[in-house]
């Protein structure tokens, strides 16, 4: 009887679990930083240290932060439609075409 009765528990709780887990959807808003203490960087080389995403119902929205190695940061936005059609930006004088594609957004 006691060892039906945990088995039961265990079966309970790890049903419980599955469900919770798939429940949860993928946040990426927020902001993320590199921890410089944990990362070889290399001098003089722009670096990304620090990157704020917003995403919304159709939009995504990045502000990326980069370094120098002298100290100074530079911002640079870029702001995604989910309508796939292709978006241009330079940064450092380098150009970059961005596509975002909307069938794989968050519901």
């Amino acid at each position: 009887m006691k060892r039906t009765l945990i088995i039961v528990l265990l079966m309970g709780l790890t049903i419980f679990s599955a469900y919770n887990l798939s429940a949860q959807k993928a946040d990426f808003n927020g902001n993320w930083k590199l921890d410089m203490t944990k990362s070889t960087l290399p001098e003089y080389t722009p670096i990304l240290i620090r990157i704020e995403v917003r995403i919304s119902g159709d939009s995504l929205l990045t502000e990326r932060f980069y370094n120098t190695g002298d100290g100074q940061e530079y911002p640079f936005n870029e702001n995604l439609t989910l309508d796939s059609k292709e978006h241009n930006i330079t940064i450092y004088d380098m150009p970059r075409k961005s596509k975002l594609h909307g069938r794989n957004r968050m519901a």
